[in-house]
């Protein structure tokens, strides 16, 4: 697995103050304290990574500005917007121009709903996203001949009603409010498994969780949060298998996954990140993921959120 770097430099920050970090006994909790308009503008830097044999790396790079701003505060949630600028997007370093038609596409704005903790709770203009989404990939299929057959064609469309999907294009947003809502204390892990709704399928996918809260720094009122995922291959055969049994019915009785292709499966997610603790602001953070699906491929996603 590639070394997740955060680079934890104290971050000095006006905000209101609110006791989340105890230094007395070492505990820390994720709470959000945010006032309705609040404001954070963030640096989001998203890095797709192939490593094929025999075949060259690929890297797909996009950097957006991110605007997080408060809609609605309540005593019991939070209305998120987070709005979506696409400052640069590369493929193996080069500059990829973006045609006119398609640029009015590649901005997005996700609203969302929280707890008053700051626990993700519903993603409320997702319908919206869909149908912008939806609109770029007509365009696409117009630019270029389209092989995509009918019954294909017809089994994505019905699971474009699914949020979940979605959540595909944008990991970052439940990344970034996960781990609201926790107590930690500092160096004691917290040993967790994690249920994750299949994409496809009414199922769900379980995967061994460990996060603990690395350091506090009491001069800029942050702290440090590492989190570690895994998901074993019997769990991704069952979900794949799932998968096949929803768009392919009469596949299903085939062994769709076999155990040699699954013989050099990984897939592991590895997170870190600096918190406020007075506010719960998020100010760094970074995602890895590592999956190999076949024996002569890597994939590395990886996620960079820090504030501008």
């Amino acid at each position: 697995m590639k070394n997740l770097l955060l680079l934890f430099i104290p971050v000095c920050l006006v905000f209101p103050l609110h006791a989340q970090i105890n230094a007395e006994d070492s505990t820390v909790q994720t709470v959000a304290y945010w006032q309705k308009r609040d404001t954070m503008v963030y640096r989001l830097t998203k890095v797709k990574i192939t490593e094929t044999d025999n075949v060259p790396d690929t890297i797909q790079k996009s950097v957006y500005r991110l605007t997080m701003t408060i809609d609605d505060s309540t005593e019991t949630s939070y209305t998120v917007r987070w709005q979506y600028y696409l400052l640069d997007m590369t493929a193996n370093g080069r500059k990829m121009i973006i045609a006119e038609p398609f640029r009015k596409f590649t901005d997005y704005t996700l609203v969302v709903k929280t707890d008053e903790l700051g626990v993700f709770d519903e993603w409320l203009n997702w319908r919206d996203v869909k149908e912008q989404m939806d609109k770029l990939l007509t365009l696409q299929q117009l630019s270029k001949k389209d092989t995509t057959s009918d019954k294909v064609k017809e089994a994505v469309q019905g699971l474009m009603d699914d949020p979940e999907l979605y959540f595909i294009a944008f990991k970052e947003l439940k990344l970034y409010f996960t781990f609201y809502g926790y107590q930690f204390v500092v160096h004691q892990p917290l040993i967790d498994t994690l249920e994750v709704d299949y994409i496809m399928g009414d199922g769900t996918v379980k995967m061994e969780s460990t996060t603990w809260i690395d350091s506090i720094d009491l001069s800029s009122d942050s702290y440090v949060l590492f989190s570690h995922q895994t998901l074993d291959k019997t769990q991704f055969k069952n979900m794949m298998d799932d998968m096949v049994e929803n768009i392919a019915p009469e596949k299903a009785s085939e062994p769709f996954v076999t155990e040699e292709f699954l013989r050099d499966f990984t897939f592991d997610d590895a997170y870190g990140a600096v918190f406020h603790g007075p506010t719960g602001w998020l100010v760094r953070m970074e995602f890895i993921r590592e999956a190999s699906i076949t024996p002569v491929s890597v994939t590395y996603e990886e996620i960079y959120i820090e504030i501008e």
